[in-house]
């Protein structure tokens, strides 16, 4: 069977407390559908959204560069919602 994840990407910054490992498949395409419906808010094109996993496999939402281990913890309403519905319309 496939490793799920991709080969171990580093975020750059020599200083960071760990590197980032590239999200499952599932995870990336989850993150496509959320930067599509990011379009949908002129105020949000321009939001830069990564999902990646942390060495302990836990998913990492990275938006403009600030680390959030939880939906629940992003502060745009917008963002959580269209997180919520990219993985309904996947789950669909």
């Amino acid at each position: 069977m496939p490793d799920p994840y991709r080969e171990m990407e580093s975020n750059g910054d020599s200083d960071s407390e760990s590197d980032e490992l590239q999200a499952s498949p599932v995870s990336e395409k989850i993150e496509d559908l959320v930067k599509q419906k990011l379009q949908e808010h002129s105020d949000l094109r321009d939001v830069v959204i990564d999902f990646g996993t942390s060495l302990d496999g836990s998913l990492e939402i990275w938006i403009d560069s600030e680390r959030y281990l939880n939906v629940e913890d992003i502060p745009d309403e917008r963002i959580r919602k269209a997180i919520g519905e990219a993985v309904e319309d996947f789950n669909a």
